[in-house]
């Protein structure tokens, strides 16, 4: 058995970033092997309009197909039965992981002798008219490879409903790329056994608009958090957000250990470092080319128990911090709240 780890980064976000964000700080932290000598082996996608790309690749999702399948090929060239499987993104990149998961659960893991159907796999899983449990859909399947369990499912703030957030006044930019994208499948599936995601309460980019996730089997699949400041302050890649963001890479540890998913992590090897304060100053205002793209709260949705712990102890320390769509649902309680 061994362990397989993908993390998918944000648009724009690749190794040469100035600051890493949070899906290279877990890649870092992983260990080559655990205590039993259980070998863990990372794979790392750059976010969609990275490197060469232009600018408007990240813009309008362009690439996020080819990441799909990039990080699908290395599972098929890799997984044995018994392995674990592990898929992690932020922002785009966490619409790469979920629709990931989709594509395997569609169109299973095509083995590796019939790698060459991998594009047929993808064709598949692009098919709006072909469902999960389709005739069609089983017998590739079987023919080429069956779905395979995925241990853990954890993202980063993860935007826009269909993975392109692209809404010009006047101009349908939105309905002509986003159709291209109509088919990804970004539900959690029973193929999912964790499902963690953390979400920023206080981004304000209409475009940015947070897709939330929905268990298909019992609400204890997904647990999903809100976190003190915007899309950055969760997923990080950002020096003077690090303190915000730093927590929400914790709490994806947090989850992973307290049921009982033995991924080994060495938090020393994290570049930066791990140190955190929920008191950290931020700025979300809205700059350069989202300006034009509008501002909308997000609201907070969920039950008080999903506020993440940060969110409790910065809205007691800091009396500047109250945040409408915060205060909406929540102000009496988080007014009472003692640690």
């Amino acid at each position: 058995m061994r362990r397989l780890i993908i993390c998918c980064d944000g648009s724009w976000r690749r190794l040469s970033s100035r600051y890493p964000s949070n899906v290279i700080k877990l890649a870092q932290a992983v260990k080559r092997r655990d205590a039993k000598r259980v070998t863990q082996i990372v794979h790392y996608s750059e976010g969609v309009g990275a490197g060469n790309k232009s600018r408007i690749h990240g813009i309008l999702g362009l690439g996020l197909d080819e990441n799909i399948i990039d990080a699908y090929t290395f599972l098929s060239l890799n997984y044995v039965e018994g392995d674990e499987v592990f898929l992690f993104g932020f922002s785009r990149g966490a619409y790469t992981a979920r629709s990931l998961a989709g594509l395997i659960y569609k169109s299973g893991l095509v083995s590796r002798a019939h790698m060459r159907k991998i594009p047929d796999a993808y064709a598949l899983y692009r098919d709006r008219t072909v469902g999960p449990g389709s005739a069609r859909a089983v017998k590739f399947r079987q023919q080429n490879g069956e779905r395979i369990p995925i241990r853990v499912l954890g993202c980063w703030d993860t935007v826009g409903a269909l993975g392109v957030p692209v809404k010009i006044p006047g101009i349908d930019v939105d309905d002509v790329f986003n159709s291209r994208f109509l088919f990804h499948d970004t539900r959690v599936n029973s193929s999912v056994e964790f499902a963690f995601h953390a979400k920023a309460i206080d981004e304000h980019r209409e475009v940015f608009e947070v897709t939330p996730m929905r268990p298909c089997r019992c609400p204890a699949q997904v647990e999903e958090a809100w976190f003190p400041g915007d899309h950055s302050c969760v997923g990080g890649g950002h020096e003077a957000k690090a303190l915000l963001s730093n927590r929400c890479l914790l709490w994806m540890f947090e989850r992973m250990k307290a049921h009982g998913v033995n991924l080994a992590m060495d938090l020393k090897r994290v570049e930066g470092g791990v140190k955190s304060d929920p008191t950290a100053p931020f700025d979300n205002t809205i700059r350069g080319f989202y300006k034009f793209l509008g501002s909308k709260m997000r609201p907070v949705t969920g039950h008080f128990d999903q506020l993440d712990v940060s969110v409790k102890q910065r809205w007691r320390d800091c009396p500047d911090y109250r945040p409408k769509n915060l205060s909406r649902r929540f102000r009496s309680k988080l007014d009472g709240w003692k640690w």
